[in-house]
């Protein structure tokens, strides 16, 4: 994953130790540290994928560039550490960020300030916090709790978290940590400690282009390969990629195959998810797209029995808490194909980028608000796109306790998320606005965190294509109509690559990976969730009504199982990370 932290303030070898000691799991290989006079940086590498040698492939790691007073770091993949880069941010603004490639996290000392930024679509992660006078910067919230930040939980943060399923940065679940939000750059004054937030890429800054979107499917197709093509190993390294069958990872796969056989490199190695025999799947339209694509292909069983066992680890390696069952299918297929690749495409990032459907609710409460007293149409859009996540936005206040809530207003905590955001006059057409949001929300928050951390953590470097810069701004250039055109999401995409994936993957409607938690608390998880639930633990924590926590247990609603898994990822969280607990 790639390791890296900094602190203001005099050098203190403790310190450093102490950072590099909490982040060691992201990797110690040629670990570099610069000691300035009131600024300290450390950055590690972590083995090379998959145990072998990474020289000649996509970069994984983290490196340290010092020159003409300035200490560049970066961690991620693809990048470069120009130290030349922090005086163009003086003389031509923040926006050459743009010029850093790959997925990265950066971090600088000017000698008179520390900058640290987040790359555009946030394939990357990073918090910072003060302690005793110095700012913290980590990687991951684990070093800036280990340098002694407290451990208090942001109520205002678990609103959050139950009406998404994670929390928007920059505020985190935790009080004194905050959150990098993507596309970002934090300026440090090391003398004085004041902070400024820039907010660089800007993808709904492009001008409107051409109209009609069928001149758009040639581009999109251009950029697509062109983004698979950048993240794929430079040598034969094996490949592998998760393919759940939908339009996204089938259009990666099918990308990435053809790129590779043009290569003369081996097949890429594909990887499907399913639950069990008993519960609904994709892998039939997964094994077309294999076989058309000409991958090797795997299918592997999550059961939960099996993933219970190693959940207090999948919740401690995501760092901050996010809700989403996905996680588990994630890791799951991590878990199966180290054992063949450290690289891993996933096609996550077509609906945030190109127009997904979960778009279309959002849109018909647009076109047909429904009238409501007292309430103007911006409140009514507010309340309508926090509806759209189906997680608990409903049930906040009856979950959290009255002591908790203290002192938050719950409507205006969610309404400065995502009031902003509806508001702005750009971009102007609304279904971008809805990406914009999604892609900062959703695609920052959840999806590439998620990827990242689970991935990391079998020793995979995660390859992101339909997350690429390039790809965003294209987005943001053509047509709503070009993304949602007929009725039918995605269309550009589809379009694109009609020719290289089976229609009957390219013309089916989105399902999506569906996590069986509505059975599995009913079944083989029943017992664990009541125990980790029960009344005693919950008047313990102080966070939620147990009589409420007892009436999701029983399971009288549809959307139970998912608020039911939230709840107890929540306090697996609160016990490894907050508490400090042994994962």
């Amino acid at each position: 994953m790639g390791s890296l932290w900094a602190f203001t303030g005099p050098p203190d070898d403790g310190l450093a130790d102490t950072l590099t000691r909490a982040l060691s799991h992201r990797g110690n290989a040629a670990l570099a540290r610069h000691t300035g006079a009131r600024a300290t940086i450390g950055v590690a590498s972590p083995a090379a994928p998959g145990g072998g040698d990474a020289a000649g492939s996509v970069a994984a790691g983290a490196g340290l560039v010092e020159a003409a007073g300035v200490a560049v770091a970066v961690a991620g993949r693809a990048t470069r550490a120009d130290p030349a880069i922090v005086a163009r941010i003086d003389a031509e603004g923040p926006h050459v960020l743009r010029e850093v490639p790959g997925d990265w996290v950066l971090v600088a000392d000017t000698g008179d300030r520390l900058l640290v930024a987040r790359d555009g679509p946030g394939t990357r992660s990073v918090c910072w916090g003060h302690h005793r006078g110095r700012t913290i910067v980590a990687i991951e919230a684990k070093g800036v709790l280990a340098a002694g930040v407290p451990r208090t939980v942001d109520p205002a943060g678990l609103v959050q978290y139950l009406t998404f399923s994670f929390v928007a940065g920059p505020s985190t679940a935790l009080a004194h940590v905050r959150e990098l939000p993507a596309g970002h750059l934090l300026t440090i004054d090391l003398a004085t400690g004041a902070e400024t937030l820039h907010r660089w890429f800007r993808p709904e800054d492009q001008p409107a282009a051409a109209d009609d979107p069928d001149s758009w499917v040639a581009p999109v197709r251009r950029c697509v390969d062109e983004a698979v093509a950048a993240r794929l190993p430079a040598d034969a390294t094996e490949v592998g990629a998760f393919l759940s069958g939908g339009i996204d990872s089938s259009v990666v796969v099918a990308a990435a195959a053809r790129r590779r056989r043009e290569l003369g490199h081996a097949p890429v190695r594909t990887y499907a998810v399913h639950f069990g025999a008993d519960h609904p799947n994709e892998l039939s339209h997964a094994r077309l797209v294999a076989d058309a694509a000409g991958t090797v292909h795997t299918e592997v069983e999550a059961r939960p029995g099996h993933l219970l066992e190693r959940l207090r680890r999948m919740i401690w390696h995501l760092d901050l808490p996010i809700g989403d069952p996905v996680t588990v299918g994630n890791w799951a297929l991590a878990d199966r194909a180290r054992a063949d690749t450290g690289w891993i495409l996933n096609g996550e990032g077509g609906d945030p980028v190109l127009g997904g459907p979960k778009n279309l609710p959002m849109l018909l409460a647009h076109w047909y608000p429904e009238p409501a007293d007292g309430a103007d149409l911006a409140d009514l859009r507010v309340r309508a796109y926090l509806a759209t996540w189906q997680r608990a936005y409903t049930e906040v206040t009856a979950l959290l306790t009255p002591e908790l809530l203290a002192g938050v207003d719950v409507d205006e905590t969610l309404r400065g998320v995502v009031g902003p955001m509806l508001t702005s006059p750009t971009p102007p057409a609304f279904l971008n606005k809805l990406m914009l949001m999604n892609q900062r929300l959703k695609g920052a928050h959840l999806i590439l965190p998620k990827v990242e951390r689970m991935l990391g953590a079998h020793d995979l470097v995660p390859l992101s294509p339909l997350f690429d810069p390039a790809l965003i701004e294209l987005s943001f250039a053509m047509p709503p109509r070009a993304k949602l055109r007929d009725g039918q999401e995605k269309w550009v995409l589809k379009e694109a690559y009609r020719d290289l994936v089976p229609a009957a993957v390219v013309d089916r409607p989105k399902s999506g990976m569906r996590v069986p938690v509505q059975w599995w608390f009913q079944g083989d998880l029943r017992r664990a969730a009541r125990a980790m639930l029960s009344p005693r633990r919950v008047r313990a924590a102080g966070w939620f009504r147990p009589e409420r926590v007892r009436d999701v247990l029983h399971y009288r609603t549809g959307r139970d199982g998912l608020r039911i898994w939230m709840l107890l990822t929540l306090e697996m969280w609160r016990q490894v990370v907050v508490e400090g607990e042994d994962p």
